[in-house]
């Protein structure tokens, strides 16, 4: 009797596991709802060289003078850049679509000579989340603009809709950017956001604004670099797409 149901016990209990084990891979398989917004500079992209530095080049075209360019602008929105870049001299917001129109032309130009590549992998990941029902757009400090001719070059701009994004020609600062968004998704029902990025200023906006943060080290950063940043999760690169799905899966539909 012992033996029958000990028998027993152990039927239900694998039958509880394969349960458990097919609700999760269904999980991981229908991402329905999970809206992807995506950094571009360093998680989807990466560029080369270009002969000026388009925010300094933009900004002393405006004043009429040489600008300098900034010593670190990574993770920053396009506005910011700007505003620092303009210095002493407080940019009216005239002044600063002017910076703007500039620079979406250079950038223009230079996607033609130097067009951004896409970043090792992530096609097959954003084909992959996409067969799992998952959404993609982008949060980005890049304007609308730039942003859709840097993805353009780079042959990925089919997979999002650059409509559902979040730019930085408005905001300031990313931790703005990223509030701003989080506001807005808030009102859309069942819709529910991962951040992908590369920088730590990704995952600091992330975690005040309360959307889960997936960080790659595609960027400038290494794992532990961004790891020291505690963000929901860290993958190296996007050679594992079924396990990008599976992060995805744990952070958005927990």
């Amino acid at each position: 009797m012992v033996r029958t149901s000990a028998r027993r016990a152990t039927t239900s209990s694998r039958a509880v596991m394969v349960a458990s084990a097919s609700d999760y891979r269904d999980r991981v398989s229908d991402l329905a709802g999970v809206l992807v917004l995506w950094d571009i500079d360093g998680t989807l992209v990466t560029h080369a060289p270009s002969p000026r530095d388009r925010h300094a080049h933009a900004v002393g075209t405006v004043l009429g003078r040489e600008v300098a360019p900034l010593a670190a602008g990574v993770g920053k929105t396009d506005r910011q850049i700007m505003v620092e870049l303009f210095a002493d001299h407080l940019p009216s917001e005239a002044e600063i679509e002017q910076a703007f129109a500039m620079i979406d032309a250079l950038t223009e130009e230079d996607m033609v000579e130097a067009p951004s590549t896409a970043v090792s992998g992530v096609d097959a990941a954003l084909l992959a989340l996409t067969e799992a029902g998952a959404g993609h757009s982008v949060l980005t400090g890049n304007s609308p603009r730039r942003a859709e001719l840097k993805l353009q070059a780079a042959g990925l701009a089919e997979h999002i809709d650059f409509d559902s994004g979040f730019y930085g020609h408005i905001h300031s600062t990313r931790m703005e950017l990223v509030a701003d968004a989080a506001q807005r998704l808030s009102l859309q029902e069942a819709v529910r956001p991962v951040i992908i990025g590369d920088t730590p200023l990704d995952i600091l906006a992330g975690h005040a604004s309360g959307i889960p943060v997936i960080a790659v080290a595609t960027g400038i950063y290494s794992v532990d670099d961004l790891a020291e940043h505690t963000p929901h999760a860290v993958i190296d690169d996007y050679n594992d797409p079924v396990g990008l799905s599976t992060q995805i899966a744990r952070v958005a539909l927990r």
